[in-house]
C-alpha cells in the first residue's frame, strides 16, 4: 500500500499546485500556464484510476475493502480539484476577458504574481534562499524543462540557471526575489 500512499501524496501535491497554475494563469492571462493545468489534470485522471487499479488488486478482505472505499474516494475527490482547475484554465484557453474583479478576488491588495526565470540563486536551494521569509512571498511552483514541481517538493531542488519560478509576493518583495533568485 505505500505505492497507493505514494501516489495519494502525488495527488494532493499536483491537485494543489494545478489551482495554483489555473489562478496564475487566469491573473496573467498565461495560455502555456493553463495547457499545463491541461496536462496535470489528465495525469491526475490516469493516477486515479491507477490507485482504484491497486486498492483492487490487493485482494482486500471485506473489512479492508470498506477502509479502501475512503482511499479511493479522497482519489476521485482529488482529481475533482483539478477538474475546477482546468475549468478555471479554460478561461483562459478559451480568450475570457479577464474582469477587474477577478484579480481583486484572488489576490489581497498590493499582491502581485509574476514568472521569474532563476539568475543569482542557481546552485542554492528555494529553502536555502528563504524566498519565504520576505514578507508576503509564496512560491507557488517551480518550472524546470517542461515539468513544474509544487511547493514544498521544490523546497529541496537545487536551483538551476533558467528554472522558473511563479510567485506572489507584495510589490517590494518582488525586487528582492528578482535579486535574490
Amino acid at each position: 500500500m505505500s505505492s497507493v500512499l505514494d501516489l495519494l501524496i502525488e495527488m494532493k501535491d499536483k491537485s494543489e499546485l494545478a489551482l495554483d497554475l489555473a489562478y496564475a494563469a487566469l491573473l496573467l492571462e498565461d495560455k502555456e500556464l493553463a495547457r499545463t493545468v491541461e496536462r496535470i489534470e489528465e495525469k491526475l485522471n490516469s493516477t486515479r484510476d491507477e490507485i482504484g487499479k491497486l486498492c483492487l488488486q490487493s485482494r482486500p478482505s471485506p473489512q479492508e475493502a470498506e477502509s479502501l472505499v475512503s482511499v479511493v474516494n479522497m482519489a476521485n475527490i482529488t482529481e475533482r480539484i483539478s477538474d475546477a482547475a482546468m475549468d478555471i484554465a479554460r478561461m483562459v484557453l478559451r480568450d475570457h476577458k479577464k474582469h477587474p474583479v477577478l484579480e481583486e478576488a484572488l489576490l489581497r491588495e498590493g499582491m502581485t504574481v509574476f514568472r521569474h526565470r532563476v539568475r543569482s540563486g542557481a546552485g542554492k536551494t528555494l529553502g536555502a534562499l528563504e524566498l519565504y521569509k520576505i514578507t508576503g512571498t509564496h512560491v507557488l511552483g517551480l518550472k524546470r524543462g517542461d515539468e513544474w514541481h509544487a511547493w514544498p517538493a521544490s523546497l529541496e531542488m537545487t536551483l538551476r540557471q533558467g528554472d522558473e519560478l511563479l510567485v506572489m509576493t507584495t510589490i517590494a518583495g518582488r525586487k528582492q526575489v528578482e535579486k535574490t533568485a
